[in-house]
């Protein structure tokens, strides 16, 4: 007989901007879902459109659209504010940096803890940074202030005089179960075929969406360096975006056509990944990449710019190997270094090894159990 703990568990309620599929929307989703199949009073708000994770959302969990309009709406406040002494929610956890302009008050409101999960390292545009004027006040109040890794807390802290005693990370995980190469074998064949790849041939691949920041013609060019000199190599990059006329032009103008396969979007990566060799992520600022990780429990040894929390998930000669952002020449050498099959083999192993040790979805979800029930006592 299964033990009830619903009247034992602290309650939360998760505040987010949008429900976009967006990597750190999605994984609070899947945590609202584990605290509730766990016995905890668990609810979700969210501020404005769109409303795409709703159908990814345990129905059982109470969901409010908050309808912000303008640039600030105190009825979100207001409503905010009612919800959380209606439903007698202990905490209150805003979800990246927007929503602390309304959590904060909130939560100052009806006397609530408030507590921040910030996921971004670095502000891609001027105007963001600048509202850090704004921000970072209300988060140096915050009871509680949780970041994907260790670099990226102790970025923040120096950056913006974070209080040291109440900041910590927890790092990203994902369904190791779900991402098992094991199952996928057939698929992995099946698509090899159709992508035309030779059994002597190793893919080297990477799944993004096609923005500068990931600077994935880097690793057409690494990539690129490696045929000349005679590498048996083929490429795959999986996603769109608006660079994806430029990568296009660069397969096509370097005569890369029959090396370089341009698949487009996957709704569901792992097929993709199962007929990868290896992976690449090429961007020049991460946190913690959720797709790296996905890689490694696939059992794929990984070469990943060393920005972020790179250090904290792959080792160099171990699980795969780290290059300096930016650096094409570094990146076509750590490339080279998983054309070995045997080494290659050595590597995946142990990037699943990792993942199942350190990075699992479950160990992610008892982390913030943890630090719930520690702010509950």
């Amino acid at each position: 007989m299964s033990e009830d703990h619903s009247t034992a568990k602290p309650s939360v309620l998760f505040l987010l901007n949008t429900l976009t599929m967006g990597g750190s929307e999605r994984k609070h989703v899947l945590l609202a879902n584990w605290l509730h199949a766990r016995g905890w009073r668990v609810e979700i708000a969210y501020l404005k459109a769109p409303h795409t994770l709703k159908e990814l959302l345990d129905p059982a969990i109470p969901l409010h659209f908050l309808d912000r309009r303008g640039k600030w709406d105190p009825r979100v406040v207001r409503a905010l504010s009612k919800r959380l002494r209606e439903g007698a929610i202990e905490t209150l956890w805003a979800v990246q940096h927007y929503p602390i302009v309304y959590a904060f008050p909130a939560a100052r409101l009806t006397g609530r803890r408030l507590y921040c999960s910030l996921n971004k390292t670095f502000f891609r545009r001027r105007r963001d940074e600048l509202k850090m004027a704004l921000y970072a006040p209300l988060f140096r109040r915050a009871d509680r202030l949780l970041f994907g890794c260790e670099a990226q807390m102790r970025f923040w802290m120096q950056r913006y005089a974070l209080p040291s005693e109440r900041c910590g990370f927890i790092h990203n995980g994902v369904d190791a179960a779900r991402f098992d190469r094991a199952p996928l074998l057939a698929e992995r064949e099946r698509l090899r075929a159709q992508w035309g790849v030779g059994d002597d041939e190793v893919l080297l691949g990477a799944a993004a969406t096609f923005r500068p920041v990931k600077r994935l013609e880097e690793f057409l060019e690494a990539g690129r360096r490696l045929m000349e000199r005679g590498a048996p190599l083929k490429l795959a990059l999986v996603g769109d975006g608006p660079e994806a006329d430029k990568y296009h032009a660069f397969v096509r103008d370097n005569g890369l056509a029959e090396r370089v396969i341009l698949p487009g979007r996957m709704m569901d990566v792992r097929p993709a990944l199962a007929a990868f060799d290896g992976f690449v992520l090429s961007s020049i600022a991460e946190t913690f990449s959720n797709a790296a990780l996905e890689a490694m429990a696939m059992g794929l040894p990984v070469v990943i710019s060393d920005a972020g929390g790179a250090p904290e998930m792959v080792f160099d000669g171990d699980n795969g190997y780290r290059y300096p952002p930016g650096d094409a020449a570094a990146l076509s050498d750590a490339m080279a270094r998983l054309l070995d099959a045997e080494h290659r083999h050595k590597l995946g192993q142990n990037a699943r090894a990792t993942v199942l040790q350190r990075f699992t979805f479950e160990r992610m979800a008892r982390q913030v159990a943890s630090v719930l029930e520690s702010g509950h006592e």
